[in-house]
């Protein structure tokens, strides 16, 4: 094929009917594959509503309309069949990588359009029992990625540092190696050290 060469094309309607002709067309070579550089990271705060588009408005007029389906982290996400989807209250379990099979007359994409993060508050829960040697272990959850400094102290006043770092997914489990020596044990956690 050759750059200003021209073709001519006929098409018969159906029963002699007169009409417009759409033609999608695949002329030339596909791109050779290259690095695919990673979705882009949506951070949005928990219960805050967000939209993925799958693809540009051009692409959605197509003719015939491709179809989509979309996965979150390799499993099909049920009913999400169209151009964006709308995740109206998202959660921690709505976290990761989403994308979009899309299917035309000319093949299969797969368009993977972000990693979505959901920003959570610090929680802290205590686990029922002490564990042998007096340890206690404290369920910490938060927004991977975000420091954290989380404290203890017997009576209110001088509050110690337990861990001071950051946190790796949406929940961890700590422990205090020192609860067994105090009858009383109050802990919190901040994304800063309090004053």
């Amino acid at each position: 094929m050759n750059a200003g060469q021209r073709f001519l094309v006929v098409a018969d309607g159906i029963k002699g009917e007169l009409g417009v002709l759409q033609i999608n067309w695949l002329i030339g070579n596909p791109a050779e594959p290259g690095s695919i550089p990673p979705p882009p990271i949506v951070r949005v705060n928990e219960g805050e509503a967000t939209s993925l588009p799958a693809v540009d408005d051009v692409s959605t007029n197509a003719l015939p309309p491709p179809t989509y389906q979309w996965y979150r982290d390799r499993f099909l996400v049920p009913g999400a069949n169209n151009p964006g989807l709308d995740l109206p209250g998202p959660s921690a379990r709505d976290a990761g990588l989403y994308y979009a099979v899309i299917t035309t007359p000319f093949g299969i994409v797969t368009n993977y359009v972000a990693t979505l993060e959901v920003r959570i508050p610090f929680s802290l829960v205590g686990l029922p029992d002490r564990l042998p040697d007096g340890i206690f272990d404290l369920q910490v959850s938060g927004t991977p990625g975000d420091p954290f400094v989380m404290q203890s102290t017997p009576d209110l006043f001088g509050w110690l540092d337990i861990v001071v770092g950051t946190m790796p997914g949406y929940t961890i489990t700590v422990s205090d190696t020192n609860a067994g020596a105090n009858p009383v044990r109050f802990y919190r956690i901040s994304s800063t050290p309090p004053p």
